[in-house]
């Protein structure tokens, strides 16, 4: 038939003639392809919303048959299960967040012991964590309850665990984070984190002001028995399990400190905690401070102690100066050290006869201000970045820290080289990439609620304790 059609057209005299009708014949083809696309999309289009309402459906009836699946069946006035009795000791949440066992630190003696946390009773943590998978019944979300280790709880957050169904994506589970705010009745400003951990999808919802409690620094001091003294090292907070966070400035992982947080964050008191849990328990002949804080408001409890060497240091200019000398001293420790054929503070310290070298902490606050001018900026980060490298060793360290915690303040340069990281609230997930090189600071709390993050890549989260 179609080869007569073609030979009918091809019999026409008149050239002008056949090109009409190849061109009507164009057209009439262009158009019904075009019909069948549009038929297509919409039977395309109708096949999704019938596959997503199919597995909807599967959610809410696959709850019937697996008694460990929450389904929007269950009687919500019945929990899915108590909270085990021994959850507080259940050591399978300790790395929720990359927790590094160097930075989770005891007691150097092994006799401290946690004091009993406040916080839920197990009933309480209970309805707690029946709220919470009931968020994902409302959503049509198919979850099953982690049996190990359900519902954690912190100072300053909660952990929930919950393993996806069967054909259920991570990601589908974690979309559920504006949900669970909802759900929670969480403030604006407060949001949950979510990420996979060990074959679970894990959630760290933060606690709101009325349910927070804090970690007192003089408590937490008080576990450690016989403080050390060959390496210059505090405690500054609590993990989750109620354990002992420290900073060993003397360790390859945590040399110099780098602190950033937003106002309101805890910035201050976690830089006070850190020095003073330093001059409590090292000597004036052990431990010398410089210090430089251009609000001339948060280091002011230094003023007159005998830790402190010299004036405190009020602007850019003071800064330069203290880095200059730190710089020089730097160089001048390494020669007395070559000189004994020694490598570190402490094998020098430990040769008789020899006057011993106190360990120098440098501290710089309100960064953002020190470096506003271009050419202090540049003076100051060359300095900072011959100490980072090279001052550990010889038992020179120190701490830089900052409420504006941007690119511009923080150079690539500083970041680098200063190996440990602690980072607090702040507004967004680019600011907490430039404290610590990945998002997560801008789900925080606030009042303490910190990641402290170390040079091997380890990181916590923890509840700075308060002075």
């Amino acid at each position: 038939m179609l080869g007569a059609f073609f030979k009918a057209i091809g019999q026409l005299g008149d050239p002008a003639v056949r090109r009409v009708v190849w061109t009507g014949l164009g057209i009439s083809l262009a158009v019904f392809a075009g019909l069948w696309t549009a038929v297509g999309y919409v039977l395309a289009n109708t096949a999704l919303f019938a596959s997503g309402w199919l597995e909807a459906m599967a959610d809410v009836l696959g709850g019937l048959d697996d008694p460990g699946v929450s389904s929007p069946l269950d009687e919500r006035a019945t929990p899915i299960g108590d909270v085990p009795a021994d959850v507080s000791e259940d050591p399978t949440v300790e790395n929720v967040s990359e927790v590094s066992d160097s930075v989770v630190l005891n007691d150097p003696t092994g006799a401290a012991v946690s004091p009993p946390r406040q916080g839920e009773d197990d009933a309480q943590l209970g309805r707690r964590y029946q709220k919470f998978l009931d968020t994902f019944v409302e959503h049509h979300v198919e979850v099953v309850r982690d049996e190990e280790s359900p519902i954690r709880e912190g100072p300053g957050f909660f952990v929930f665990r919950v393993k996806p169904g069967t054909g259920v994506s991570p990601s589908r589970v974690q979309a559920q984070v504006e949900n669970l705010k909802l759900k929670m009745e969480l403030p604006a400003d407060l949001n949950p984190r979510a990420f996979v951990d060990r074959g679970s999808v894990v959630f760290e919802v933060p606690k709101q002001p009325h349910e927070r409690f804090y970690v007192a620094a003089d408590e937490l001091w008080d576990r450690v028995h016989t403080w050390p003294d060959d390496r210059l090292w505090v405690s500054i907070g609590e993990d989750i399990e109620g354990k002992a966070i420290a900073i060993d400035f003397s360790s390859n992982e945590t040399p110099h400190l780098l602190i950033g947080g937003m106002t309101g964050a805890g910035k201050s008191v976690a830089l006070e905690t850190i020095i003073t849990g330093l001059l409590r328990n090292y000597s004036p002949e052990q431990l010398k401070i410089s210090a430089v804080d251009p609000k001339n408001t948060e280091l002011t409890f230094l003023e007159g102690d005998p830790h402190l060497d010299g004036e405190m240091g009020w602007d850019a200019e003071d800064a330069k100066l203290l880095l200059g000398s730190a710089v020089d001293e730097m160089q001048a420790r390494y020669a007395r050290m070559r000189s004994q054929k020694v490598r570190k503070l402490t094998e020098y310290n430990a040769i008789d006869g020899v006057d011993p070298l106190p360990w120098r902490l440098v501290v710089l606050d309100e960064f953002a201000d020190l470096t506003s001018d271009r050419d202090d900026k540049r003076e100051i980060e060359h300095s900072l970045q011959r100490l980072a490298q090279k001052a550990r060793a010889c038992g020179i360290h120190v701490i830089v820290a900052t409420q504006k915690p941007s690119a511009e303040v923080l150079s690539t340069k500083v970041r680098s080289n200063l190996g440990a990281q602690l980072a607090l609230r702040v507004k967004n997930a680019t600011d907490s990439r430039v404290i610590m090189d990945s998002s997560g600071a801008e789900a925080l709390a606030g009042g303490g609620d910190a990641f402290l993050r170390t040079a091997a890549g380890g990181m916590v989260r923890f509840q700075c304790a308060m002075v």
